[in-house]
C-alpha cells in the first residue's frame, strides 16, 4: 500500500511512504478469537440476512429511500446494509433520539487531505445519502419493529 517494495527498502534502510494507509497487525489472542467466530459464520450471516431483508421489504415504499438492489447469483455476509435516504443526517439525529444507533460507513476520504478533490458526483451522493441501520446478529425482532416504525413515521 503506502510503503514502498522490500528492495526498495532495504538500500537504506528507511520507510517511504507513498500514501496514507492502514496497518492492521493482529496477536494471538485476537486471531484465536477470530478462528473460533467461524464456528458461527453461517448462523450469523443467516440472521443478518433475515434483518437485512426484513429492512429492505419493508422500507421499500418509504418516501425518501432508496434500497439497494442484492442480485441472486451473489452471497452477501450482510455485515452493513448501505440504506439511502433523503434529508439523511435528519434521520440520523431522529433515530440517535431514539435509541437507535446508526452509523454512515463510507464519506469521500480525499475531503480530509490536501489533495486535489476531483468532482465524484456518484461519490458525492453515496457520502450524502448512506446510512446504515442495526443489523446486529443479537437484534431481537422487536428492536427490528421500533427500528420500522420510528422510519416510517418520518423525520
Amino acid at each position: 500500500m503506502g510503503i514502498k517494495n522490500e528492495k526498495e527498502r532495504a538500500v537504506d534502510r528507511q520507510l517511504h511512504i507513498k500514501e496514507v494507509g492502514f496497518r492492521y497487525n493482529w496477536n494471538d489472542v485476537m486471531a484465536s478469537i477470530a478462528l473460533k467466530q467461524l464456528d458461527h459464520l453461517e448462523l450469523d450471516n443467516r440472521r443478518r440476512k433475515q434483518i437485512a431483508e426484513r429492512y429492505l421489504s419493508e422500507l421499500s415504499d418509504t418516501k425518501s429511500a432508496y434500497l439497494p438492489r442484492y442480485k441472486s447469483d451473489r452471497n452477501s455476509s450482510y455485515f452493513f446494509v448501505p440504506l439511502f435516504f433523503d434529508r439523511r443526517d435528519d434521520l440520523a439525529r431522529k433515530l440517535y433520539r431514539r435509541g437507535i444507533r446508526s452509523k454512515v460507513y463510507f464519506r469521500r476520504l480525499d475531503a480530509y487531505y490536501d489533495c486535489n478533490s476531483e468532482r465524484l458526483p456518484n461519490a458525492d451522493w453515496y457520502g450524502r445519502h448512506e446510512l446504515t441501520l442495526p443489523i446486529n446478529v443479537c437484534i431481537t425482532d422487536e428492536e427490528i419493529d421500533y427500528i420500522l416504525k420510528t422510519i416510517r413515521s418520518g423525520w
